[in-house]
């Protein structure tokens, strides 16, 4: 294989559903057609029965979409009382979606319980396999039901969004017009070839994914390339060569065309999904081909065009035998148990039909030709024949994993399906049954036949293994829960703080702990994926994400490159006259920057960078201090401009005179009143100054900052600008920003953290006083607690799940490491770092001093204040 397949991990919706024991047994309240004659089982007896399913989990989640249900019904001798010789009892499988990641999901949409279909039950044990599809994401709730008993059992399906698929075709050169081969009556269009492969790679998925499981592993499998119906894609690929030159190809000139062929459908489809702006193109594609080619010649005697080859991502595979292979999956029990022979012409290749109980035969067929095919398909993945388990050269009975019956003898086992996975009659004693032991039965074993479907140690090792095929996933489920959003929540502002928790579903599973976290805004027209920390013994986080306008927008949460959850947020400006206006205050003719370190940038331009981040940070943690508190996410509006087609917050250059004898404040509200006339004037819009004062700077000989900045008055709030080297200039650098331990050399710069002394402490009290101070202003005879007292110093608990411990060694060990496809992240030195958790540490507001302020402060606004204009802008109702 040139490529092996990096992690991939899955999403789960967090949404919660009622635990459930994995027995549990209640009276069912839909009500069921008669299923053979168990409705004739009094109340007494159905109290009695109990069905459990032995492998899967109460609210286990999955990455397949057909999920293989193993089971016992206790006491099932009870539905057999009255039941005449040779008919077949049957358990009914249903689905019903109640929770999916879809944003127009609700409770009102939630799907009804479907009828289902029925599976046997094996009278002497009450042993079952049935199967459920789930064909889109979200959260099942699964009714199985016997007579009057049934369980409800919870399961999520969350979809992988690999870097790595599995694609079939249907193969069929340029000219042909022939069907494959099938008896009279059967549908052998190319139609019915497609659907029939659809289910066969649903089965295929389900197979591999129950082998790892059977090994005492997660249930790990390879992905599909799926359509919007949730079913697998299978492309009709009209081949460059013609049936005559098919017949005369050897194999490897077969598969260079072939290759050639599905090559081209690749390019094809990249380009599709650049014009519609997907990031999927390097998805790495492995290509099974069905060959609609094969078929037997009558005259001859033999079959030709029947191939069996594996060359590095393409299986090749001939359809003699698809005829036998279930179109949907109320016929999977009738082609595992269809003892009837097809007649010479239509007859399988020889050195396929091998298998326990000869060839011929319909079932046989159908289990021999999909047994090749996925010893094929694992050989693809790097898997070796070996003496015994699902790899055994001989192995042609993957049919007993899905039926617990199997023909015994050489006459018909059962007449007219039903439709429902039913017959009308079923001659029990034709059959045999599989034994639930894996291992192959021995001989005189009173079980029946074991199925003898494992992998052995080094198989799993090398589909489990870091260096393991390109196509199978074989990592992890992830749950993510957010806790501070709910999906469509409705915003005021742009940055988004996303704070939740991360972790593996699968405890036992052989990966590393989860990190780092990203976020992206999906469709924006410079997506910038900014990866975030985790704690990884409990899997907090707080991820940020910037919404580039107004508008619908979904945030894309990832764990190693592959998407673990969607959440979709509303972003609307609010409808007001009172907005925040930040500043950077420098005397006229002054040409020093802002206090830094050598090295750093001190421009202008770049304070103004930082100022405007803040001007979001501070938005954004007002607005969560409110949501902390039970209250509407009110916050400050701030005024916006656009540039490059995203917006950013308004921060301009205040020039003012010398200070002098003048307090700094007053020469400041002066500049600010000959500045903003004109705009009260015009528009009545009444504006709220923050002003980092840049005239400020530090006396080294005194070590003092004459004319310190600190105040309010009335609607203007400064603070000195000496802290401003240690704030982020980008959102990208805000987790080093909360994390810097560098010390403030005091020779040099003020340190203004209260006596904390690191680059990480200066920005927390930076950014918290310009809060403190507007606090303060609105609730000056509340408590001092919270924010209103020195809270304000640890703001950066509200930015971060991290915190260093005092006087600490470097928390960053290294800095940005790119790696293909994934964003710029940080490695920390966890050991010098303390997880936040909820210990704000005073980062707080009482409830009573925000109830205060929303009622004497004109400037904040929440969500429910939108404009109509931006209404329509984010799509609402």
């Amino acid at each position: 294989m040139g490529s092996t397949c990096s992690s991939s991990v899955q999403v789960l919706h967090s949404r919660r559903v009622p635990t459930r024991t994995a027995a549990q047994v209640a009276p069912s309240p839909v009500p069921t057609e008669d299923l053979g004659a168990s409705n004739d089982v009094g109340a007494h007896d159905s109290e009695r029965l109990n069905i459990r399913v032995t492998n899967v989990l109460e609210n286990e989640v999955v990455t397949h979409s057909l999920v293989l249900l193993e089971g016992c019904v206790d006491n099932f001798s009870l539905v057999k009382r009255g039941v005449s010789a040779g008919a077949i009892e049957y358990v009914q499988a249903s689905t019903s979606l109640i929770d999916s990641p879809d944003p127009e999901f609700s409770s009102s949409t939630r799907s009804s319980t479907s009828r289902g279909l029925c599976w046997p039950v094996v009278a002497s044990t009450g042993r079952f396999k049935a199967f459920v599809l789930l064909p889109k994401p979200g959260a099942y709730e699964i009714r199985l039901q016997v007579a009057s008993a049934s369980l409800l059992l919870h399961i999520c399906f969350a979809p992988p969004r690999a870097r790595c698929v599995v694609r079939f075709h249907y193969q069929k050169p340029w000219d042909s017009n022939q069907g494959f081969d099938a008896p009279p009556g059967i549908d052998n269009t190319d139609n019915a070839a497609i659907d029939r492969l659809k289910l066969g790679a649903l089965l295929l998925q389900t197979v591999f994914a129950e082998l790892l499981h059977r090994a005492g592993g997660a249930r790990r499998t390879f992905a599909l390339e799926l359509g919007d119906n949730g079913l697998p894609v299978v492309h009709l690929l009209r081949s460059q060569f013609s049936t005559t030159h098919a017949r005369v190809m050897d194999d490897a000139d077969l598969l260079v065309h072939l290759r050639q062929d599905v090559l081209s459908t690749e390019a094809r489809l990249i380009g599709w999904r650049r014009s519609v702006g997907s990031d999927e193109e390097h998805v790495l594609i492995k290509h099974v081909v069905v060959l609609g080619g094969a078929h037997f010649d009558a005259k001859a005697g033999e079959v030709y065009g029947h191939k069996e080859l594996v060359d590095g991502n393409v299986v090749v595979f001939g359809s003699c035998g698809l005829h036998t292979w279930p179109r949907a999956l109320s016929e999977l029990t009738a082609s595992c148990l269809d003892a009837s022979r097809f007649q010479q012409h239509h007859t399988f290749p020889r050195g396929c039909v091998t298998s326990s109980r000869g060839g011929g035969w319909c079932w046989s067929t159908f289990a021999c030709s999909f047994s090749r095919l996925m010893q094929l398909v694992g050989s693809s993945f790097g898997l070796e024949y070996q003496r015994d388990g699902v790899m055994r050269a001989d192995m042609r009975t993957l049919s007993r994993m899905f039926s617990v019956f199997e023909p015994a003898t050489q006459t018909p086992t059962f007449s007219r399906p039903i439709g429902d996975g039913r017959f009308g009659f079923v001659d029990t004693g034709a059959l045999s049954v599989v034994s639930s032991r894996i291992e192959r039965s021995r001989e005189g074993d009173d079980e029946g036949a074991g199925d003898g479907l494992w992998l052995d140690a080094a198989s799993i090792d090398t589909l489990t293994s870091n260096g393991a095929t390109a196509a199978v996933v074989a990592v992890p489920v992830v749950r993510v829960e957010i806790v501070n959003l709910r999906p469509n929540e409705r915003l005021a502002y742009p940055l988004v703080l996303i704070e939740g928790h991360v972790a593996f579903v699968d405890v036992n599973a052989d990966a590393q702990p989860i990190e780092n976290i990203t976020a992206v805004v999906r469709g924006a027209a410079t997506p910038a994926a900014l990866s975030w920390p985790v704690v990884p013994g409990t899997g907090h986080f707080k991820a940020f994400a910037l919404l580039p306008q107004p508008g619908k927008h979904t945030v894309e949460l990832r764990v190693g490159g592959a998407l673990v959850h969607e959440l979709v947020v509303r972003y609307a400006r609010p409808n007001t006259k009172h907005f925040a206006r930040f500043h950077y205050q420098k005397q006229t003719d002054e040409t020093r920057g802002f206090d830094a370190p050598p090295g750093v940038d001190n421009s202008d331009g770049a304070a103004l960078a930082r100022i405007r981040l803040g001007a979001l940070l501070t938005q954004t943690c007002i607005a969560e201090l409110f949501h902390r508190q039970g209250l509407p996410r009110a916050t400050i509006a701030i005024e916006f401009e656009e540039v490059d087609g995203c917006e950013r917050p308004r921060a301009s250059l205040l020039l003012t005179p010398e200070f002098q004898a003048t307090e700094p404040v007053s020469v400041i509200r002066q500049a600010l009143d000959e500045q903003d006339a004109a705009a009260w004037e015009s528009e009545g819009v009444s504006l709220t100054h923050f002003v980092h004062v840049g005239s400020n700077h530090y006396d080294r000989e005194t070590h003092r900052v004459p004319d310190h900045c600190a105040h309010m008055f009335g609607g203007l709030f400064a603070f000195s600008s000496v802290t401003l080297h240690t704030w982020p200039s980008a959102l990208s650098e805000l987790t080093r920003c909360c994390l810097d331990t560098t010390e403030i050399d005091t020779s040099q710069l003020s340190d203004d953290s209260a006596g904390r002394g690191s680059h990480w402490a200066n920005f927390s009290t930076g950014l918290g006083v310009f809060m403190h101070l507007f606090f303060r202003s609105f609730t000056d005879e509340l408590t001092c607690e919270g924010m209103l007292g020195r809270g304000f110093d640890n703001s950066n608990r509200l930015l971060s799940v991290y915190e260093p411990e005092f006087e600490s060694a470097s928390a960053v060990v290294a800095g940005a490491i790119s790696e293909e496809g994934e964003p710029e992240r940080l490695v920390l030195n966890r050991s010098v770092l303390e997880a936040v958790g909820d210990n704000l540490e005073g980062a707080y507001m009482e409830e009573a001093a925000l109830l205060v302020l929303l009622q004497s402060c004109p400037i904040l606004t929440s969500a429910s204040k939108f404009s109509q204009e931006p209404k329509n802008a984010a799509g609402a109702a």
